[in-house]
């Protein structure tokens, strides 16, 4: 399973942007770095293990203590985390997002749909943002969900975790009103 793992989420992205800012044509790439995929990964992974020890204790010690089961929902939840990491690089793998700071303009390439150009500021009729219920083990889920008139994009915080993407999020907070909503599971 720590085979498969590594070779989906850690060894693919060995060759990813660490630490450069990169630009085309004024467009700057708000993309997620390897550094912070490979922190979400093992802290994901330490916190699925606990899922499985947790579930294994409290199936072992069920037979004669049935009071511990009230434990088995939760080891399910840190089990869970794992489909969770994996939908969120998923995402940030399938889209490459490209932001103009001059004139807001957002141009989106996305590898299983057409790709989309809008402007940040004119296009976007609200924006979302959907955040874990909590924080588990330092390592918090969620997403920005921009509804445009014709489609809607999501920004997982695999890609907001990014310091070098400050200047997106600023005008994103600057100029809308943000909805937050909890969910226990923050799907893409």
């Amino acid at each position: 399973m720590f085979y498969i793992l590594y070779n989906r989420f850690i060894k693919p992205n060995l060759k990813g942007n660490d630490g450069k800012i990169i630009q085309n044509n004024g467009y700057l790439l708000i993309d997620t770095t390897h550094t912070i995929i490979s922190k979400a990964t093992n802290l994901t992974l330490t916190t699925v293990g606990i899922g499985f020890i947790l579930l294994i204790i409290v199936l072992v010690l069920a037979i004669k203590i049935k009071i511990l089961l009230f434990l088995l929902p939760i080891s399910f939840y840190l089990i869970g985390q794992l489909f969770l990491l994996s939908n969120h690089v998923k995402t940030t793998k399938k889209q490459q997002i490209w932001f103009n700071p001059q004139n807001s303009a957002v141009f989106i390439e996305q590898i299983d749909a057409e790709n989309i150009n809008f402007n940040l500021l004119n296009d976007v009729r609200r924006v979302r943002e959907v955040k874990s219920v909590q924080n588990t083990r330092g390592l918090f889920f969620g997403y920005y969900e921009l509804i445009l008139s014709h489609d809607t994009i999501q920004i997982p915080y695999l890609v907001a975790e990014n310091p070098q993407n400050k200047l997106f999020l600023e005008t994103l907070h600057a100029n809308f009103k943000i909805a937050v909503e909890s969910k226990l599971f923050p799907i893409i």
